[in-house]
């Protein structure tokens, strides 16, 4: 039975006695030859997983700027360089928390 874990080569999750990882790409976010090794399925995939990435690490400079110009990307071993506009936003989330002070139908709630 294959099990369910972290591969120590990619960092993917997966079950591993028949993953295969990703190719890898390399992300250079502001055009100074720093480039960023992820795993993706495509070029895109890379540029959203970097910027991910990226922002995980700092203080969410892309989602606070609302996007990013321009980040180049090119696959492990290749040339040809694509470039990708990143549009970025946060994500409302909601957390409910049951109030102990329980009422009936036609009842006030004092807080």
């Amino acid at each position: 039975m294959s099990t369910f874990e972290k591969c120590p080569v990619c960092k993917e999750y997966d079950f591993l006695d028949d993953h295969k990882c990703l190719p890898i790409y390399e992300v250079d976010m502001y055009e100074e030859d720093d480039w960023m090794e992820v795993h993706a399925y495509d070029h895109k995939g890379a540029v959203e997983k970097a910027c991910q990435k990226y922002d995980n690490m700092g203080d969410y400079d892309i989602i606070t700027d609302g996007g990013k110009d321009s980040v180049c990307v090119r696959k492990q071993g290749e040339k040809i360089i694509k470039t990708f506009y990143v549009e970025a936003y946060s994500e409302p989330t909601y957390n409910a928390c049951e109030v102990e002070n329980e009422k009936e139908e036609n009842e006030e709630l004092d807080f």
